[in-house]
């Protein structure tokens, strides 16, 4: 008789409740690799750089935001206020036009133009030549409601900022999915009173940040290509004249620095120390971002939450 009819069957088998190093390090380092990759929205870079250097930056951001993950959702609840400010501003001062047909000032403008989607580029028939700088949802507010720039140079068709918006669609789905994967497993055995370690935890941690930051630059374009060209109506000169004496203490960072002067923050980026002087650019603004005290109050509070 064949032995083979003495062997024993086997059924469904459970896997084991243990794990190993492997597992956790692999699971935990895909999701903080996602996570820190896919969730930056970083601003419009100059012209003069090419693919390698702007892969360079945002390496550089990745990690930062790796070391640091509260500090990138620290700057998006900063970036989104100012871009809320600025919606209530223009809403405020009774833009658009009701006959005028323009698109209303929406988040997604607001976040382009202060990520640097707008350049003003001055008249070259100035004696004194000036080269372009970019402006932030501020300085473009400013420039509407003082007739130097059409409202409808600024209030362009949210279709086409969509159109600019290179997010990798597929590469945040994969995130979403990794991430729901790695916090039901987690809350899974704490149900069941299982170890978790301090990797899984601080992974956790990571993750809440991560959420917290697609949600506060949801309306924020992602590596928009090129700034749109704005032409003023009016000379840089006529705009300092015509702003008195708030536009007669120099500036460092671009003509219109008299408009909101930038604070130190931490709920924001700001500006980097940067002259921008006629004829010669010396330097490029990075972050376009203004803050104040308020802000700050309300993101330290918010941050405090979200991180312990």
């Amino acid at each position: 008789m064949n032995s083979s009819h003495h062997l024993p069957l086997q059924g469904w088998t459970s896997s084991p409740n243990g794990r190993g190093t492997y597992e956790i390090l692999v699971g935990s380092c895909i999701t903080l690799v996602l996570c820190g990759w896919t969730v930056l929205c970083l601003n419009v870079f100059p012209a003069s750089f090419g693919k390698w250097k702007r892969g360079y930056r945002k390496s550089l951001m990745a990690c930062l935001t790796f070391i640091r993950p509260e500090f990138t959702f620290q700057i998006a609840i900063g970036q989104w206020c100012s871009a809320r400010r600025s919606v209530e501003k223009f809403k405020r001062s009774g833009y658009p036009l009701s006959d005028s047909g323009d698109p209303e000032w929406s988040m997604r403008h607001a976040f382009h133009a202060d990520m640097g989607g707008f350049v003003l580029h001055p008249d070259y028939s100035e004696t004194e030549q000036w080269t372009p700088f970019p402006l932030d949802a501020e300085r473009v507010f400013y420039l509407v409601v003082n007739k130097y720039v059409p409202y409808s140079d600024v209030a362009i068709e949210q279709e086409l900022i969509k159109e600019r918006n290179k997010v990798d669609t597929l590469v945040r789905l994969i995130t979403v999915l990794q991430i729901s994967w790695y916090l039901i497993a987690a809350v899974g055995r704490a149900f069941q009173h299982l170890a978790i370690t301090i990797l899984e935890l601080a992974t956790i941690g990571f993750i809440i940040c991560t959420l917290g930051t697609y949600y506060f630059w949801y309306y924020k374009p992602v590596d928009i290509g090129r700034a749109i060209i704005i032409k003023p109506n009016a000379t840089i000169r006529k705009i300092l004249v015509d702003a008195g004496d708030r536009a007669k203490a120099p500036y460092k960072r671009t003509p219109l620095d008299f408009v909101e002067r930038p604070r130190t923050s931490v709920s924001g980026a700001g500006y980097r120390h940067q002259r921008i002087q006629p004829l010669k650019l010396s330097g490029r603004i990075v972050q376009l971002h203004s803050s104040n005290s308020n802000v700050k109050k309300r993101t330290d509070a918010l941050l405090c939450i979200m991180t312990t």
